[in-house]
């Protein structure tokens, strides 16, 4: 007996093909402000390994500068001590600004900076991450606030 294939069920060419008429959500973009080298090469390799879009600087005017050109960032990870705009003031222009993106301050020695983190953790403005961190502490975190 010969089979055949129904005219009711689609092939499996064209099942195959239905499938990928979904297009993806764009990737979620972070912007990383941190003056060391090495750790932002690591925020870099680690969170563009997850599949999000990253943009990284070495100072906080030039990130206040990507926040201004680039309307799709999601996240701003900083450090809080920068040549330059400090990282309090970036995220003092994020809540200003662009209160939608959420901001996350990282710091070993966060001391010099107490009194504006302090406020800014107060108002709910950020998030703080101290260093040393862990890669997973950093997906989590970023992970966490991006899924709200």
């Amino acid at each position: 007996m010969l089979k055949t294939k129904s005219m009711n069920h689609p092939s499996d060419a064209e099942t195959r093909s239905a499938s990928h008429t979904w297009s993806p959500l764009p990737a979620k973009a972070i912007l990383i402000v941190e003056d060391e080298t090495a750790i932002r090469q690591l925020l870099v390799s680690l969170l563009s390994s997850q599949g999000y879009r990253i943009e990284s600087v070495a100072d906080g005017t030039l990130a206040l500068r990507i926040l201004e050109d680039d309307p799709d960032i999601d996240l701003v990870l900083t450090d809080l001590a920068m040549p330059g705009i400090s990282g309090t003031a970036v995220a003092e222009f994020i809540a200003h600004t662009r209160p939608e993106v959420k901001v996350v301050c990282m710091s070993g020695n966060p001391q010099p900076h107490e009194k504006s983190l302090k406020r800014l953790l107060e108002r709910r403005l950020v998030d703080f991450l101290p260093k040393p961190f862990t890669p997973m502490q950093v997906l989590q975190l970023v992970k966490r606030l991006l899924d709200r």
